[in-house]
């Protein structure tokens, strides 16, 4: 199966996973705020390690998406 899927392009929020997004509202799980933009939308947001905090501007990448909420950590340099 892995060689007939090579060339598998991913769709939907498959396709988000791995791309940058902007945090438009503090990204806090303890008090379960978050919100980012990527690619025109904006999504809920949260730390995809549970603890770090984002502030709004900041660019995270986007880890895994569960549900409806981007789950977001810090942007590698």
């Amino acid at each position: 199966m892995k060689y007939l899927n090579r060339n598998k392009t991913a769709t939907n929020v498959d396709s988000l996973i791995g791309k940058n997004a902007k945090v438009t509202e503090a990204v806090d799980n303890d008090l379960g705020t978050g919100a980012a933009v990527v690619s025109g939308q904006e999504w809920t947001a949260r730390a995809y390690d549970g603890r770090s905090r984002f502030s709004t501007g900041e660019t995270v990448v986007i880890r895994a998406v569960e549900g409806v909420k981007l789950m977001v950590s810090k942007l590698q340099d």
